[in-house]
């Protein structure tokens, strides 16, 4: 990786060399931070609080009694930053034998923390800062044995626990920072976790609940796929993922398929020589997505680009607008250096693209938008029993607030008033005559009241739904008065994919009105579902795809609380629940990852807890990805986080609810939130994980199953009729397993 400008520069500047000692005792008091599966660093309240800062070097090993005067720290507040990762040389600390602590630089180190929080900052503690041959820079010479994975898991624990016995009580240090840039060739990154599992297990012997900070091998390197596995953790509480990011495009995402870094790196001396935003976003992606799988949330330990670096200041706009958007704080490598990476002068004067990467940094006000959005493109008329569904492309206009629907008079003439005024990107006119043919168009409005110009006009004559023929099976039947549906969820990124290709197949065959599409639809990045996904399920508008809802959140499709890429594909907005009624049910599409991503999860469990209010309907099924009733796999567990969603739903009288994520089949009793049996008003839960991407095996048991299989693909058919519904798992071509039964509404 790199060895450049880790030294600290001899300063010669008396103003900055302060002789100290300050216990940590005498320290003021801050509040504490903790971590959530999707923010790295929140309050005792539950709001985020991201860290923003430098990495500052503390302890000077060539002056080791001597450290910044509080003056330093009170500039980087001032400037608008809240945190400093502190970078620390074990050799400075531990340096001739185990336990043979150098008081002084331990003392030096009390006061640097001293006056950081003094000036407001918390402070993250880069507790064995790696680098140079090997990364055996600063390692001592007595605990070198092996590589520098090998050294640090077999000697270094002492010293953490030294660190973590003398700052557990101190808030201020928000984190420690564990081993910097842990250097193994080749790559070897569940080595490097078994090697972070082992330090975590030291560290909880003394600090049971601060901030631990892990990386990947080298700071930067891969972990998609089967590079990593987080089951090495034996916890993941409290545990948050740094990557140090100075990777500049030239790659489609900064990786070779063995994990190594591929692509142009800033600290090569290169800089940005061709800007692209999305090699930056995929570059971040790649660590996001697996690590907010895993329940880890994420924060950049080091960034940053050399002066005179070719596109200097828009690799700086990127890379911070790419952070922005995974919502990731992050510390520039930094304050002070003798090298083109220092955010300040020889003077201490800060550099003038330091606004740039000042927190929530923002440009004069505009003047006023008088200008009016594009008309809306795209439009789609799709013709139902008694209702139209219309769909669009959500305008890529930043301020477009809405879209105004206008339905054509019988008399050809426009109405005034719209139809139906959303901020969605699809909606169903329903209560419409069959046989009868409706014209559309729209309007979109921005949040300055400037309207565009109509819509292209779309049209649509509703026909009423084939009556299904009643089999005599004993699998899902149906009456004329029931509604087929089909779901499944966990596909594949591929376009030939066997499983995949046989579960549309079974789908196709059950020819259902609706397919619930449970996610996850890709696992490389959503733009890749027009390579996989669509072509055997689509391609949109054709085949499946005009049946299928799918939730509004899946994890691997929606990556952020506004993913456009998500959007633009299903037109209909991401993170957030929708529903509809078919027959004597009513629908409800809801968005698990919002809790992953930390989406306005409020907002959503309020407008279910009305959309269950309002509804008429008799019989409520729900759907998400994330499963909360689930026996456990090597990859998940249950999703907690949406119990106040089963809580609302149990509450309402909901009957059954569908979940996906473990790639696998169960099907539950009825039973409560509390998961105790309740065949009276219980919910019915299944996870139907099984639309071609690889099984998971079964680890464990949970309560009230009935039935589950990880061995077979298949999906989910139901007869949803008035008062009670037929189910059946439709196993694909090659599997045995079937399941199938009946239940009633409450």
């Amino acid at each position: 990786m790199r060895s450049l400008l880790r030294a600290r520069c001899a300063l010669g500047i008396a103003a900055a060399l302060v002789m100290l000692a300050v216990p940590p005792a005498a320290l003021g008091a801050t509040v504490a931070l903790h971590s959530t599966p999707a923010d790295a660093f929140v309050d005792p309240n539950g709001t985020p609080v991201p860290l923003n800062g430098f990495n500052v070097t503390p302890v000077w090993n060539d002056s080791v009694g001597n450290t910044w005067g509080k003056a330093k720290y009170d500039e980087i507040r001032s400037k608008g930053f809240n945190a400093a990762r502190f970078v620390l040389k074990w050799s400075d600390f531990e340096p001739t034998s185990r336990g043979g602590f150098n008081q002084t630089a331990l003392a030096t180190l009390d006061t640097a923390v001293a006056r950081a929080k003094a000036a407001g900052l918390y402070v993250i503690l880069d507790c064995i800062h790696l680098v140079g041959s090997g990364g055996m820079s600063y390692v001592p010479t007595w605990a070198r044995t092996g590589d520098s994975v090998t050294t640090v898991q077999t000697n270094g624990g002492g010293y953490l626990k030294a660190l973590a016995s003398r700052y557990s009580n101190e808030p201020a240090v928000a984190a420690y920072d564990l081993v910097s840039e842990p250097y193994r060739w080749p790559l070897d990154q569940n080595s490097v976790l078994r090697m972070y599992d082992a330090l975590i297990k030291q560290v909880r012997t003394v600090d049971a609940a601060k901030i631990v900070v892990i990386e990947p091998t080298y700071g930067d390197t891969s972990i998609a796929g089967a590079l990593a596995d987080f089951s090495n953790l034996s916890t993941k509480t409290n545990v948050v993922w740094s990557i140090h990011d100075y990777f500049a495009g030239g790659d489609d995402d900064g990786y070779r398929a063995d994990g190594a870094q591929a692509g142009t790196w800033t600290w090569s001396g290169k800089g940005y020589p061709a800007p692209n935003l999305q090699q930056l976003d995929n570059h971040v992606f790649v660590q996001v997505s697996k690590t907010r799988l895993a329940g880890i949330p994420m924060w950049i330990g080091e960034y940053g680009i050399a002066d005179g670096s070719a596109n200097h200041d828009q690799w700086i706009k990127d890379t911070t607008a790419v952070f922005a958007k995974y919502r990731l704080g992050r510390a520039w490598w930094e304050y002070y250096t003798t090298g083109g990476l220092s955010a300040t002068t020889s003077a201490f004067a800060w550099k003038p693209w330091v606004g740039l990467i000042v927190p929530g940094a923002t440009a004069p006000p505009p003047p006023p938008d008088t200008t009016a959005p594009a008309a809306p493109a795209g439009v789609t008329a799709t013709a139902g029993d008694a209702q139209v569904l219309l769909g669009w492309r959500r305008s890529p206009e930043s301020d477009v607030a809405g879209y105004r629907v206008y339905r054509r008079n019988a008399d050809g003439t426009w109405p005034a008033a719209p139809s139906a005024t959303t901020s969605d990107t699809a909606w169903t006119d329903t209560a419409r005559a069959n046989g009868t043919t409706y014209t559309y168009r729209l309007t979109a409005y921005d949040t300055s009241g400037n309207a565009s110009v109509p819509s292209a006009a779309v049209s649509a004559t509703p026909v009423a739904a084939p009556q299904p023929t009643v089999t005599a099976t004993p699998t899902a039947t149906t009456t004329p008065t029931s509604h087929v549906i089909t779901a499944v969820g966990d596909y594949t990124s591929s376009s030939s994919n066997a499983n995949d290709i046989a579960v549309k197949n079974v789908v196709v065959a059950a020819n259902p009105e609706i397919h619930l599409g449970i996610g996850d639809f890709q696992y490389t990045y959503i733009s890749a579902i027009s390579s996989g996904f669509d072509v055997i399920w689509g391609p949109k508008p054709n085949g499946l795809w005009p049946r299928i809802r799918p939730t509004g959140g899946p994890t691997h499709d929606a990556t952020s609380c506004s993913d456009v890429n998500y959007q633009n594909y299903w037109l209909r907005p991401v993170m957030k629940g929708y529903s509809f009624d078919l027959g004597s049910w009513h629908i409800i599409s809801l968005p698990s990852s919002a809790y992953r991503y930390g989406c306005d999860t409020a907002g959503i469990l309020a407008w279910l807890k009305a959309d269950l209010a309002a509804s008429t309907a008799s019989c409520t099924l729900a759907f998400w990805q994330d499963p909360y009733f689930t026996r456990p796999t090597a990859t998940h567990s249950a999703e907690q986080a949406v119990k106040p969603w089963v809580d609302a739903l149990y509450a309402a009288n909901a009957d059954v609810i569908l979940q996906a994520s473990n790639h696998d089949y169960q099907r539950f009793a009825k039973q409560d939130p509390a998961r105790n049996p309740d065949p009276a008003r219980g919910l019915r839960a299944f996870v139907v994980g099984t639309g071609g991407i690889g099984l998971y095996a079964f680890t464990g048991a949970a309560p009230n199953v009935e039935a589950s299989d990880d061995k077979t693909y298949g999906a989910l058919k139901m007869a949803l009729r008035p008062g009670g519904y037929d189910f059946q798992f439709i196993r694909a071509a090659g599997g045995t397993f079937t399941d199938s039964g009946s239940g009633t509404c409450h």
